[in-house]
Parts: C-alpha cells; sequence; structure tokens
C-alpha cells in the first residue's frame, strides 16, 4: 500500500507543479503586450528520495521558485541610453522651434530684411530729396526692428516654455519617486513570504520613466527595498521615503531629509531635464544675446553716422536725448557711453533765420579728457568730516609757464549725496605746478591743458584728509571683452572697517559684491578679474568702471580720474553756444538742461534752427551716444525701433552740412552714402559662450555685421546637426538594447506554446499516473 500511496503522491505532486507552470505560462502569454512585463519562469526541483528496502525512491518533483526573466546590468544599461536619448529628443525638438524661428530661406527672414533696409538707402542716395526713398528707408528699417523684437520676443517665450517644461518634469519626478516608494514598501513586505515579480517589474518601469526625465543611479538593499539617486549622489529614493525636487529662480534644488537644499542644476546633463537645461540655460541665451549684439551694434553704427548728417531741414524744435544716465550722470553710464571717442569733438550748427539771409554759427566742445594729474594732498578739511568735493573746469586752459589760467570751480556735497551749499572756484595760475586749497584741502596740478566739461571727484574720511576709493586688478581677466563694468556703491563706510555692498553689471549679467570688514588688501572676484579693495571711504550712490579689451584685459576708471558728467557737459555746450552768440553768459542760441529723467534738452532761442556735426569735423559720437539726430532708438534687440524723430521723413540724414558755410544741398547724397557702406565695413562684435557650471564669457571678432549674423546663423546650424547626430546615434543604440533586452525578457508566443504544449502533456502524464495507480489499488482491494 505504501508503494502505491508513493506513486499517487508523486502524481499529485507533478499535477500540482505542472498547473502552476501552465498558470505561469498563461500569465506570460496574457502579457505578451504589456509595456515592461518580464517574462515568468517557473523552477521545478526534485523532492528528497526516502529509503524503500534497499532502494532510494524519488517522491516527485516541487516548485522551488517563479522568476522573472531579466538581466539587470542590461535593464541599467537601457536606462542610461533611455536617459540619454530622451535628453537628446528635447534638445532637437526645441533645436527646431529656434531654426524655424529665423526661417533663411523666407523673404520675411531677418537677414533679407537687413538686405533691404541697406538697399533703401542706397536708393536715397540716388535720390537723396526723394519722397517716396524716405518713406521706403522709413518703412524697411521699421520691418527690420519689428523681425529684431519679434525674434527676441519668441526666443524670451521658448525660455519660459523650457522653465514651465521644467517645472512640469520637476513634479513628474516628485510623483515617481513617491511611487518607487510605495512600491519599495510593498516589495519589501511581499518579499518576506515569496518573489514579488509583478511588483518589482511594475518598479522597473517607473525607473524606466524617471530615467527620461533625469539621469538617476539604483542600488538594490538585501531587504529588496530600492535606492535611488541622481547621476550626482542627490538622494530621490530610500526604502519607503521620497525626496522632493524644486525649482527656484530657474535653479533645480533638491531638499535633503533636513530640508536642506542643494542646487544641482548645473550637474545635470542627462533626460529630458537635461535637455530642456541645455536649451534654456545654454543654446538660447547665447543665440539670443548673439542677436542683442547684431542688434547693438546695427544701432550703434547706424545711429553713430546718421547723427553727423543732415536732413531737408534743420531742426526747429526743443529736443531731448533718447538714452540717459544713471544716478552718478556720468557720461560712461549711457548705453553707448562706452562708444564716445574722447579724442574728437561735439559740434552744431546754428541757423538765424531772423536775418536774410540765415546766417549760420557753430557751437563746438571739445571732449578731450585732461591728462593733468591732481595729487599730492594736504593739510585737512574746515570742518572736518566726511564730504565728497566735484571739481569741474569751467575755464578751460594750459597749466605751465605760457598757460592761459584755467578755472575749477568745486561743489561739496554731503555722504548721503545732498549738496551742503558750500561751492568755490580755483584758479590755475601761470606756473609749472599749482599749490592750491579747496575748502582747506592742500592739492597740486602738474602741467598740462584742462578741457571745459572734465570733472573729478574727492571723498574725504571723518578727519578730513583725502580718501578715495583704491581699487585696482590684481589679476585675472574679464569674462566678457569688449565691455564696460559699472559698479556703485550701495552702502557707505570705509574699507576694511564696514560692511559694503557694491552692485555692479555688464552688458548682459548683474551682481553684488561684499566688501567684509577685515584686513586690506580685500580681493574679490568678479566675472573672472580678481579686484583689490586696497582702502578708501566710499558713499551711496559712488561709482566706478572698468572697460575691458578685446582679449578681456580691464582698465579701472574710477570717479577720482577726469571724466565727463551729463551736467558737466551741459554746462560746457552752454558756455560754447554763449561764445558763439558773443559771450554774454546766457546768450546761447540753444540751451542745454537736464530734465528728472537725467536726459539731455536742448532748446533753441526763437527764430533759431539748429542741426549737428558736418563734412569736416572729426566726430566724438556724443549726440550719438546721447541720442540726438539719431535713425534708431533703443540698445539691443527688444528695445530698437526707428526713431520717433523720422515719422517726419524730411529728418533722416541723407546729407552733411558745409563746414565753411554751415549750410547743404538737398541733393547731396554723402551721408546716404556713407550710411549704405556701412554694410561693408568691418566692426569688433561681441560673441557669446554659455556653458552650465562655468561663467559666461565673449569674445571679439572681427568682420561685417551682416557676416557676424551670418556665422551666428551658421552656428546654429551646426548646434543643430549635431543634436541630431547624437539623436540619431542614440535611437540606433537604444533600438539595439531593446531588442537584446526583449530577446532576454520579452514574451514570445512561440516558446510560451512549447512550454503550454510541454507542461500539458505533463499534466496529462500524471493524471495517467493517478489513474494507473488507482487500477492498481482497485485490484489490490478485490484480492481475496
Amino acid at each position: 500500500m505504501s508503494g502505491i500511496g508513493m506513486v499517487l503522491n508523486t502524481a499529485k505532486q507533478a499535477i500540482a507543479a505542472q498547473q502552476v507552470s501552465i498558470n505561469v505560462t498563461g500569465h506570460n502569454i496574457a502579457n505578451v503586450n504589456t509595456e515592461g512585463y518580464s517574462r515568468q519562469m517557473t523552477i521545478h526541483g526534485n523532492l528528497d528520495p526516502v529509503q524503500i528496502g534497499p532502494y532510494l525512491l524519488g517522491t516527485g518533483v516541487s516548485v522551488d521558485d517563479i522568476t522573472r526573466v531579466a538581466d539587470a546590468l542590461l535593464e541599467t544599461r537601457l536606462n542610461d541610453q533611455r536617459t540619454a536619448l530622451s535628453g537628446y529628443e528635447e534638445a532637437d525638438r526645441y533645436m527646431r522651434i529656434l531654426e524655424g524661428l529665423f526661417s533663411e530661406n523666407s523673404e520675411t527672414s531677418l537677414s533679407s530684411q537687413i538686405s533691404a533696409f541697406w538697399n533703401s538707402w542706397h536708393d536715397l542716395s540716388n535720390v537723396p530729396d526723394g519722397a517716396s526713398e524716405r518713406v521706403a528707408v522709413y518703412d524697411t528699417a521699421a520691418r527690420m526692428a519689428d523681425q529684431f523684437e519679434w525674434l527676441n520676443e519668441n526666443m524670451r517665450q521658448m525660455e519660459n516654455d523650457l522653465t514651465q517644461e521644467i517645472d512640469a518634469g520637476i513634479s513628474r519626478i516628485n510623483i515617481l519617486s513617491e511611487q518607487i516608494a510605495a512600491l519599495n514598501l510593498d516589495i519589501i513586505s511581499v518579499s518576506i513570504t515569496s518573489k514579488p515579480n509583478d511588483q518589482l517589474d511594475k518598479r522597473d518601469e517607473l525607473i524606466g520613466e524617471l530615467s527620461e526625465l533625469i539621469d538617476v543611479k539604483t542600488f538594490e538593499l538585501p531587504n529588496g527595498g530600492l535606492t535611488v539617486t541622481t547621476e550626482t549622489g542627490s538622494l530621490l529614493v530610500y526604502n519607503g521615503d521620497a525626496y522632493q525636487l524644486e525649482q527656484k529662480s530657474d535653479r533645480i534644488i533638491a531638499v535633503d531629509p533636513n530640508g536642506n537644499g542643494v542646487d544641482m542644476t548645473d550637474r545635470l546633463t542627462g533626460g529630458k531635464l537635461g535637455g530642456w537645461l541645455k536649451m534654456r540655460d545654454e543654446v538660447v541665451p547665447k543665440y539670443r544675446n548673439d542677436l542683442d549684439a547684431v542688434a547693438r551694434e546695427f544701432i550703434w553704427a547706424v545711429n553713430e553716422t546718421h547723427s553727423q548728417g543732415v536732413g531737408l531741414d534743420y531742426f526747429t524744435n526743443p529736443m531731448t536725448s533718447t538714452y540717459h544716465t544713471d544716478d552718478s550722470g556720468m557720461l560712461s553710464t549711457l548705453a553707448f557711453g562706452d562708444r564716445i571717442d574722447y579724442t574728437g569733438d561735439f559740434k552744431m550748427w546754428v541757423k538765424d533765420t531772423g536775418t536774410a539771409p540765415a546766417t549760420y554759427s557753430d557751437i563746438t566742445v571739445d571732449m578731450d579728457v585732461s591728462s593733468v594729474t591732481v595729487d599730492n594732498y594736504g593739510g585737512a578739511v574746515a570742518p572736518p568730516g566726511s564730504f565728497q568735493y566735484r571739481l569741474t573746469v569751467t575755464t578751460p586752459g594750459t597749466v605751465g609757464p605760457t598757460g592761459t589760467d584755467p578755472v575749477i570751480s568745486w561743489e561739496k556735497f554731503n555722504p548721503d549725496g545732498t549738496t551742503t551749499g558750500t561751492t568755490g572756484a580755483v584758479t590755475v595760475t601761470d606756473v609749472d605746478t599749482l599749490s592750491a586749497t579747496v575748502d582747506g584741502l592742500d592739492f597740486d596740478v602738474s602741467a598740462g591743458d584742462l578741457y571745459a566739461g572734465n570733472t573729478f571727484r574727492i571723498n574725504t574720511d571723518a578727519a578730513g584728509a583725502v580718501d578715495n576709493l583704491d581699487v585696482s586688478i590684481a589679476s585675472g581677466i574679464a569674462n566678457s571683452a569688449g565691455d564696460t563694468y559699472q559698479f556703485k556703491i550701495n552702502t557707505q563706510g570705509t574699507v576694511g572697517t564696514d560692511t559694503i555692498r557694491i552692485d555692479w553689471n555688464n552688458s548682459i549679467e548683474a551682481d553684488t559684491i561684499l566688501l567684509e570688514p577685515g584686513a586690506t588688501p580685500i580681493t574679490i572676484e568678479v566675472d573672472g578679474m580678481i579686484l583689490s579693495f586696497d582702502g578708501g571711504t566710499v558713499f551711496d550712490g559712488d561709482e566706478f568702471s572698468i572697460s575691458t579689451d578685446s582679449q578681456g584685459n580691464g582698465t579701472v576708471n574710477p570717479s577720482s580720474d577726469w571724466h565727463w558728467t551729463l551736467s558737466s557737459f551741459a554746462d560746457a555746450f552752454n558756455s560754447a553756444a554763449d561764445i558763439a552768440a558773443g559771450g554774454v553768459p546766457g546768450s546761447g542760441y540753444v540751451q542745454a538742461s537736464i530734465n528728472a529723467d537725467r536726459e539731455l534738452v536742448l532748446t533753441p532761442l526763437a527764430g533759431y534752427q539748429y542741426a549737428f556735426s558736418d563734412d569736416e569735423v572729426q566726430d566724438a559720437g556724443v549726440a550719438a551716444a546721447l541720442g540726438f539726430n539719431t535713425f534708431f532708438d533703443g540698445y539691443d534687440a527688444s528695445s530698437i525701433k526707428v526713431n520717433d524723430v523720422l515719422t517726419e521723413n524730411n529728418f533722416i540724414a541723407a546729407a552733411r552740412i558745409d563746414a565753411d558755410s554751415g549750410d547743404y544741398g538737398v541733393g547731396d547724397n554723402s551721408n546716404a552714402i556713407a550710411i549704405a557702406d556701412l554694410q561693408y565695413e568691418n566692426r569688433s562684435v561681441t560673441q557669446w559662450r554659455y556653458e552650465r557650471g562655468s561663467d559666461t564669457t565673449s569674445s571679439i571678432i572681427s568682420g561685417t555685421i551682416e557676416e557676424y549674423y551670418q556665422s551666428m546663423i551658421g552656428g546654429m546650424g551646426v548646434e543643430a546637426e549635431s543634436i541630431a547626430r547624437n539623436l540619431t546615434f542614440s535611437e540606433v543604440m537604444m533600438g539595439q538594447l531593446t531588442e537584446q533586452r526583449d530577446s532576454i525578457s520579452g514574451v514570445n508566443l512561440d516558446e510560451e506554446m512549447i512550454n503550454l504544449m510541454k507542461f500539458q502533456h505533463a499534466f496529462t502524464a500524471a493524471a495517467k499516473i493517478i489513474s494507473i495507480a488507482d487500477e492498481m489499488l482497485q485490484t489490490l482491494l478485490s484480492v481475496k
């Protein structure tokens, strides 16, 4: 009986094992189209034999395990490739949008609009007094300016769209992290008694989706849980805990368990986040700033030349400059203040219509900057205290044995910028050097020329001694070549003693530095330059600048050196206007004043008209920098537009004034030709380079404006091709890895049908064993 019982038990075990295998096979077949499903396999094992007499007889089969068929290393490689592919897909998608904006094959492209603009000036040069030609110049310029603005606006919108994409991506990452953490708990619980194959597949699927968004690493724990980190080690999931990502001020922050944030923006290179970040923080800003560089150079080139010409009429109404200075009033803070050539002149012609025939006179301001040094300060201020003295040359002349007694006027200010009401003037006599006194402060002036309108500032400390800011470039070169860095003091105090805040900006970015109390010199890094602050007393609103050359080498321009301000220029202009009118103060035919917006206003007296420059003057570019008689307003692609004055197109300056007579001919085309020829002129233009994790840098390249623009478009094409090439390679690699994964883990219906028949036959055979054993048992029972 025991022998038959063993046979029955063995058959029973076999039926149970084959039934489980059939169930597993059916589960595989049912999930043949399920994304992320890994086929499962039943692992059979023979049961321990038993001793029957001299023999060891087997007792059948058991199901030892139901396991997933998966290659963990291959899954990791697949996720890594999925990360790379999704990043290139997003970069390629937005790169196509960016290229579509410029649409260089279209008649409305910017290059077509630029060509139309130059052609309109050629047409005007053929008929300089032609009404239709002037309308064409205005209309083509307006369309070109609109195209600049449209491109800039759409690129900014792209940046906003990318930021929203990143926000949505971060939200999805946080949801996936929470789902993975929840699955971890389920898997840990189930793993105690059995193998959670389907839960493992689901977790792998979530990891796969997560890897499409961000580059991740995974580590399986002994309890079956999974740790998920970013490629750079920031924790996303640990067992049942999920950690969050946030986007703050365009930075991606990983929040640790203690609530502390870690900035990981610049270390994210793969996944959709990496693709979006590359486009938002590298590609789009580069081409937006390159476009700004094209617009800026275009504006200045045309404005500089246009400001030296004259239209069909002299100006009769007051004119307000289109550009303004900052609070310091320094001309260097104008939008194009760095383009002023101080070796040249500002010249205006005035037409007296009250005479017959009309008479002409000129107003000329020498824009030179004095090389005379003012130093060897001594004595004490009376009374002692921290003050600022602003000294301005009001009467030009030469210091020296044959000098002409120049006059320097001065005014005293409190630290908050309000005037003390104390003023004075000192005359420089005919000596090699002058030892003079300003409010009790002694100083020496070296021999040389002093030019009207030149100004400088002196700060004193609490004891009344001169204590100007002492700043220099200790080492390094600026990241932005051919640029001007403006520095503004926002917290008064003494370097080394007080905490002093200094705001700075250049043409593309702005930041703040802090000088903390401590031993001097205090060194601070600013955009690649190491600045050394050796001492000095500073007041709110004090400024200095650093100008950089084409290699990024900087030159410090302190306010304690000779410079020009809007106020000093207005005074110098009015003085020159008075001289042109006969020398009586206040008699100038055109008067300059400054409005509340720090703009210069030119107002002619009744009966007088005015125009700018002539065909011989070495123009300093002051009119263009201020925005007088200019063709364009604005300073970049977002602000460029045609000057409102030119809606009366008779003010389009096709001619130039004759330097001998002050008059001009309406058939003169010299200025129109000069503007048309700008398209062939090589210019120095800034080109930008953006790389996440590194400072933005620039370099100066030489070429025509159109060559620079075509170089920019060419660079965009190279970038697009590089991304497309990487995308194609990633698609091929992804296809190969997916194929490998499917060959291992995927469900093959042919194989499953073979398994199904195999298990079915085994089940039938086991059932047959039971049937035979039953017959044997019945036979034995029937024996009497």
